[in-house]
């Protein structure tokens, strides 16, 4: 077994469903035989799917859309060793996804090793006949990392084929053969960034995990969150030519949450008219993308081919398109909206012109959005160095931004968030302005109960109390702590720990106290680079040795 093996085989394990195998679930190798036997269907559950039992209870699920159609499949599920969602963890299994499971049907080895791409179509009917995913919350996010554009890059499978030979549009071609279903997907760009495989999504408004937050507000589920739905409403919604969601409102009456299980532990007498009919528009979607072998053009196709096979959806598929088509209109109008609304706000904060009437006027949604590099209105006035935007800005936003949580203080809010940096990273520049602002000590050190809490502050600009409590923190910390990498390590200290040292010669830092910090300070610096020298080194041995 490699070293990846060894991070696979911690991150997740993989089993089939068999009902002679205890709990019906059967631990199986990672060197699976992608190309050969039935059509591979795996479940990807929440990150709470932690055992067997859990990972078998996804593979029922399935088991019970096919029906009598079970027995021409293979069912697999997953779960999690170490129950852990954060990036790493995701990008393991994301790896493991892409090596193990969907790379050996577009590929070949040579006898180094090296890739060779396969015939196109042999290469799609591999994709299309031989593997397709159910997944639910965090196991969405697996799917959806390998599949969807990242601003102007391509997706990671998409970049496998364009480096093993396939033309962009070749890659396109077979990536669409690939049918992803996410039950629940938790991801913020849900809706926003396209994603390039074959995915259908269910949505109920009762899950929790689409309630209002001030910091997603560009995201469909915060605006789907703020949408009245009626009970009696059911909606499919075409996201782009081969994304469509199905959207009900609620699945029952007496269910506070419907994140878990509710589509398929609801008995179907207690589900709403219109839950019982959207889970007959799933099933006969799920039946032919399943049980189907022709190589997929866009949803249209796909829907067609359905209305021949079930004519009496006819007159139930195309209220709920037209319904579907409506609230579209209206979230594309009302993003399109809030970026006119940014845009405007921020072209006159880069001219100077931004005023407190204005800061009154702008909504809450153009407060808050993102620019496409990622900056919101409080960056661009911060990177114009223009402190009188930047207090209106902030102030502005102070107005709207808890400083509790789902009943949590900052030090625990960042705590839970450090295991997901790009959480991190949007939530804490806010409350890291206020503490660099307003010399905030107390602030910022809940800010600083995590490493990862601390990328991307700026200590040019602070203030002396503020700073002496940065430097005192950075003192405090472990620079050999093992389990940071010390790419991880540069990110996250490396430039802030030379400016905390820069803004430590200032004059208005000259207190006795000060001076003996700083030689800490640069010490720290010094150990840092060790360690990284140490690792380099390392790395070159375990790749001079064969190991690697």
């Amino acid at each position: 077994m490699g070293i990846k093996d060894d991070i696979w085989a911690d991150k997740i394990a993989i089993g089939r469903r068999d009902l002679n195998a205890e709990r019906h679930w059967r631990c199986v190798s990672t060197d699976l035989d992608m190309r050969h036997g039935p059509k591979k269907i795996f479940c990807f559950g929440g990150n709470g799917t932690a055992n067997t039992e859990l990972a078998n209870g996804m593979c029922k699920v399935v088991e019970q859309y096919l029906g009598e159609d079970a027995n021409k499949f293979e069912i697999y599920g997953a779960y999690y060793r170490d129950k852990d969602k954060s990036p790493l963890s995701v990008a393991a299994r994301v790896m493991f996804t892409l090596d193990k499971i969907l790379v050996p049907l577009i590929a070949d080895k040579d006898k180094f090793g090296n890739l060779q791409r396969l015939p196109l179509s042999e290469a799609c009917h591999n994709v299309r006949d031989q593997v397709m995913f159910v997944n639910h919350c965090h196991g969405c996010r697996i799917c959806h990392e390998i599949s969807k554009e990242v601003k102007q890059t391509l997706s990671q499978f998409d970049e496998i084929m364009l480096d093993i030979g396939y033309t962009a549009q070749e890659a396109a071609t077979i990536h669409r053969q690939l049918v992803v279903i996410d039950h629940n997907n938790p991801c913020a760009d849900l809706g926003t960034t396209p994603v390039h495989s074959t995915t259908l999504y269910r949505c109920t408004q009762a899950d929790e995990r689409n309630q209002p937050v001030e910091y997603a507000v560009d995201s469909f589920g915060y605006y789907l969150a703020t949408e009245e739905m009626q009970d009696s409403d059911l909606w499919c919604v075409d996201f782009s030519e081969n994304e469509r969601a199905l959207i009900v409102p609620r699945i029952s009456g007496y269910q506070k949450s419907e994140h878990n299980g509710a589509y398929w532990q609801v008995p179907w007498l207690d589900k709403f008219e219109a839950a019982q009919y959207e889970e007959i528009v799933f099933k006969a979607f799920f039946k032919e993308l399943a049980n189907s072998h022709y190589l997929i053009e866009n949803w249209q196709q796909i829907e067609e081919k359905v209305m021949a096979k079930n004519d009496d959806l006819r007159g139930v598929l195309q209220p709920m398109k037209d319904d579907g088509d409506d609230f579209m209109a209206d979230y594309r109008a009302y993003r399109h909206n809030v970026q006119k609304e940014f845009a405007d706000a921020k072209e006159k904060v880069l001219q100077g012109k931004f005023t407190a009437q204005d800061g009154e006027r702008i909504s809450q949604e153009a407060l808050f959005v993102h620019d496409d590099v990622g900056n919101n209105l409080l960056d661009v006035a911060v990177k114009k160095n223009d402190v009188a935007a930047t207090s209106i800005v902030w102030q502005n936003m102070l107005e709207v931004m808890p400083l509790f949580e789902y009943g949590k203080d900052l030090k625990n809010i960042y705590k839970e968030y450090s295991n997901d940096i790009l959480e991190t990273k949007k939530k804490h520049q806010f409350y890291t302005m206020k503490a660099l602002d307003t010399n905030d000590e107390k602030m910022f050190s809940a800010l600083a109960q995590n490493s990862d809490a601390l990328v991307g502050l700026d200590y040019s600009h602070a203030g002396a109390k503020t700073a002496f409590c940065a430097a005192k923190k950075f003192c405090e910390i472990d620079w050999h702590d093992e389990k940071i990498s010390f790419g991880a390590l540069d990110l996250i200290y490396g430039k802030n720990l030379e400016q905390l040292i820069k803004r430590c010669h200032q004059p208005d830092m000259n207190c006795a106290e000060m001076q003996k910090i700083l030689p800490q300070l640069v010490t720290k610096r010094r150990q840092l680079i060790n360690r990284q020298t140490d690792m380099i080194d390392a790395l070159l041995q375990d790749f001079s040795t064969g190991r690697m």
